[in-house]
């Protein structure tokens, strides 16, 4: 049981007049002031929530610059800068949320992460015998490298975790439809609904890409070439680097703008050196947020991107948003929003950085085929349009309210980690001493 938690367990108890219609907790391993596809879409979704009635509270990390508790957001004690990662590591163990959750008769709970806050998340919605649902923003097998451990045995481990928790939730929320059938493959049976994150269309329309250009120093004539994003290993930034660099090698009138930090950065840094007059066209802006980012995508013409770790990529659809086509290579996910020669330009998996490279001089040396991918950019972003979505939500909300409370999934699960971690350090053991046939 949780410390300080009611065990009366009733959803339909009474606690006074309602001023919502709905009343949700998130529970997030990461949220602002860090800035990632996850803290983002966590933050438009509640924005839009309240914007549709609904009252939202925020269970979120602790981090250097924000420790402060605020009218919807509930700061958790964590490790900040785990592992040099930039992450902040909350401790899966408060009481916090106590108070919230005998005052406020929440709806539900929606947890964006299966582990951590995401089981106290779990435990609460337990308590309360209210629904769970789960967003699986992250494909966490791809970023088992910043784990200490061996990383085919940490790769397991969060497979199992992941696929463990889905099951213990009453709706999981899929961002795109390769990864629907990625987890249904890996044994999730919860009901599955593919529900992508979003952008305000709103917000760039108002967007001025002559700012940014100005800011950057670069003419209306010269291609902007633009990447925005974490500077790490599971975003494939030397395939990346490797392939802007020959085109600014070959087309002397183009620049490269790098938004983002990360573990390479200096390593980039250091390559764009020695890359000479060519290495001075490439820009490192740090951290862009707001309308100067928005500016930067309206201004770039081509979003560059490699990574195949994502569930969505958020980054495709805001560049998109901005009227910037995307070139990208192949990869679940990706393909759910990139459509060659519709919106950008999509490449084998397998391509490598010259080939890729290639098709990027191929797209900024026809100003026609640049106009007809932008508008496809604009058209496909429309999609993604954020009161569409919070709106979509709200109805899989209703429609959890209507499951009768004896049909919601009661298991429990704690320190999941730790467990399914141990069993795969088991299997291993067991298939080491099982005799040969």
């Amino acid at each position: 049981m949780i410390a300080g938690t009611s065990v009366v367990g009733d959803h339909s108890r009474n606690r006074g007049k309602r001023d919502v219609d709905y009343r949700i907790a998130f529970f997030t391993n990461t949220y602002l002031p860090f800035i990632s596809g996850v803290s983002m879409s966590v933050e438009l979704y509640q924005q839009h929530l309240r914007a549709a009635g609904a009252r939202v509270m925020i269970y979120a990390p602790v981090y250097r610059e924000e420790s402060e508790d605020s009218e919807f957001v509930r700061r958790i004690a964590s490790i900040s800068d785990f592992n040099h990662s930039g992450f902040s590591l909350p401790f899966p163990i408060s009481t916090k949320p106590s108070a919230d959750f005998r005052q406020e008769d929440f709806d539900l709970v929606h947890v964006h992460h299966p582990f951590l806050l995401g089981e106290l998340g779990l435990q609460y919605a337990r308590e309360e015998r209210i629904p769970l649902v789960f967003t699986y923003h992250t494909q966490y097998e791809r970023y088992t490298h910043y784990v200490p451990i061996n990383e085919e045995t940490a790769t397991r481990t969060i497979i199992n975790q992941a696929t463990e928790f889905c099951n213990l939730c009453d709706l999981v929320i899929a961002p795109t439809q390769d990864i629907k059938k990625q987890i249904r493959g890996r044994g999730v049976e919860s009901r599955i609904a593919v529900l992508p994150s979003g952008v305000n269309m709103q917000d760039y329309r108002n967007a001025q890409a002559w700012k940014a250009r100005e800011t950057l120093g670069i003419s209306d004539e010269q291609n902007l070439l633009l990447y925005v994003g974490r500077l790490a290993q599971e975003k494939n930034m030397e395939f990346i680097f490797d392939a802007a660099a020959k085109v600014l090698e070959e087309n002397h009138s183009t620049v490269f703008a790098v938004a983002g930090h990360g573990p390479h950065e200096e390593q980039l840094k250091q390559r764009a050196a020695e890359l000479g007059e060519a290495g001075t066209r490439i820009h490192f802006l740090g951290t862009v947020v707001g309308q100067d980012l928005l500016e930067l995508y309206s201004a770039a013409d081509i979003f560059l991107f490699a990574s195949k770790s994502e569930t969505q990529g958020m980054v495709l659809v805001e560049a998109m948003a901005g009227g910037t086509p995307v070139v990208a290579l192949d990869a679940d996910a990706v393909r759910d929003i990139v459509k060659d020669e519709v919106n950008g330009k999509l490449l084998p998996g397998e391509a490598t950085p010259d080939e890729f490279a290639a098709k990027l001089l191929e797209v900024i040396g026809s100003a026609k085929r640049q106009e007809k991918l932008k508008t496809g950019a604009l058209e496909s972003a429309e999609a993604f349009d954020m009161p569409k979505l919070a709106a979509q939500l709200l109805r899989h909300y209703r429609d959890l309210k209507l499951i009768p409370r004896h049909r919601l999934k009661r298991e429990q699960m704690n320190f999941g980690l730790v467990k399914n971690y141990f069993s795969v350090l088991w299997q291993d053991l067991r298939d080491t001493l099982a005799p040969a046939n």
